[in-house]
């Protein structure tokens, strides 16, 4: 069961999230897990520790500037979560129609539920090409298992590549989010679902500050 299950119905994805977290804990058994404030987060094993971070600091999220470029390796197990999750929001954007939290969330209506037949007249002639446009980061963020080298592959960004792979990041993210509830998002419960959410958000924002930096 792929990963990219988080996306769909809520059995696979307790089946696919148990199966990831497994595969990570097996090679990441006593690294941190970066909490929103950057600090590492005891007793989660999705994120590799890359170093000790200093008190009120970030954890290393292994982004480095390598002249004009942004560079990461990865491991071949968050090729494979960030491949499937990729694959399944692409799925879910192709229908873009239907009842679903993650469609209202990444292409909600233009004036909310106080202009119904305003926005679906906005919706009929922008809501293709915004799913497009989303489709198509994620596509470029899938080139990532291209350059494989190892058990891994190695990432190299330009500036303008770099902000399509944060505005995907950040898709994937808010899609996981509707999927499982916000309301459930501190919830110890959801385990390896939380933990995949909280890499995301750890991705995002080391990539953002190597972008700032």
């Amino acid at each position: 069961m792929g990963v990219h299950e988080l996306l769909r119905d809520d059995e696979a994805r307790g089946r696919a999230a148990d199966a990831a977290g497994a595969q990570q804990r097996q090679r990441c058994r006593r690294d941190g897990h970066a909490r929103g404030d950057g600090a590492p987060r005891r007793g989660h094993a999705r994120l590799r520790a890359l170093g000790d971070a200093p008190t009120g600091g970030r954890v290393n999220s292994g982004f480095v500037r390598v002249g004009d470029l942004i560079e990461r390796d990865f491991s071949a197990e968050e090729v494979d979560v960030l491949t499937s999750l990729a694959v399944g929001l692409d799925d879910t954007l192709d229908a873009a129609e239907g009842d679903d939290p993650v469609l209202d969330r990444l292409l909600p209506a233009a004036y909310g539920d106080d202009d119904p037949e305003a926005s679906a007249e906005f919706a009929r002639f922008t809501r293709e090409r915004i799913a497009e446009a989303k489709r198509g980061r994620l596509t470029r963020l899938l080139l990532l298992s291209a350059d494989e080298h190892g058990d891994g592959s190695r990432l190299s960004l330009d500036e303008a590549a770099a902000q399509e792979w944060l505005l995907a990041l950040n898709d994937i993210r808010l899609a996981l989010a509707a999927r499982i509830g916000v309301d459930r998002l501190g919830d110890p419960r959801l385990g390896p679902i939380g933990d995949v959410y909280d890499w995301l958000g750890w991705l995002q924002s080391g990539l953002l500050d190597t972008v700032d930096g």
